[in-house]
């Protein structure tokens, strides 16, 4: 996939939500990460964790290897795909997440990114990190411009 069609997934794929979906909207094996995670919490009594703590225990507990990714539910962060519409975590530094449930009202705006990665990835967007809009209040606010310039490229 090239850059523009790349862009123009990500676009055409985020642009139309204004709310993350709630925890009736999980899959199976999306709700088995969640309740691993909201255990974790309950037990530690705090909301910031590793990912690799997740990781580990959701292997321990389901004696098989994590394939979900947990940037995939986080309000602050989007990907290709597939992009789950449910979120309930905040990425914070590197492999550190805050949980924060479903419909999370903040009061500061939490900045969108959009970092590409991956084999599929286009070689000129791999590991850029792209401001794409950001969230407030329950709500989604898409500021796009950053990938529309590329889409409008040469």
């Amino acid at each position: 996939m090239d850059k523009k069609q790349y862009c123009k997934r990500i676009i055409d794929t985020h642009s139309e939500r204004i709310r993350s979906k709630g925890k009736d909207d999980l899959t199976v094996t999306n709700k088995k990460l969640y309740d691993v995670i909201k255990e974790m919490v309950f037990i530690t009594r705090n909301r910031i964790f590793l990912g690799n703590k997740v990781k580990n225990e959701y292997e321990i507990r389901f004696h098989k290897k994590m394939q979900l990714i947990l940037t995939d539910f986080c309000y602050n962060k989007i990907n290709r795909g597939p992009d789950f519409e449910t979120k309930f975590l905040i990425k914070r530094d590197r492999g550190e997440f805050q949980f924060v449930d479903f419909h999370w009202e903040n009061d500061q705006e939490e900045i969108i990114t959009w970092t590409p990665n991956g084999k599929k990835a286009d070689k000129d967007l791999r590991g850029k990190t792209f401001r794409v809009g950001t969230y407030h209040r329950g709500r989604y606010h898409w500021d796009f411009r950053e990938l529309s310039n590329l889409l409008e490229e040469n």
